[in-house]
């Protein structure tokens, strides 16, 4: 589920919406000045070694200077 607070409430209320972060939620925190979403909060993955080696393993030969890659993917 993916709940949606301004910063104040966040602020009042913080240990709160990190106890639904851990629970799986997502907290979407919005800047209602000016409308928009700012930031959010995630429970984070634990790095796992063997899968990222995988992965690395998996795209390596995919970028070359022939054919420069169109995005860049970050794993966490």
């Amino acid at each position: 589920m993916t709940l949606t607070v301004s910063v104040s409430e966040l602020r009042n209320n913080i240990s709160g919406y990190l106890d639904k972060v851990v629970k799986g939620n997502r907290v979407l925190i919005r800047d209602e000045k000016r409308n928009r979403t700012i930031a959010q909060i995630t429970q984070t993955s634990t790095f796992d070694k063997d899968t990222y080696e995988k992965a690395l393993r998996k795209a390596s030969g995919i970028f070359t200077a022939k054919l420069p890659p169109k995005c860049l993917l970050v794993f966490i």
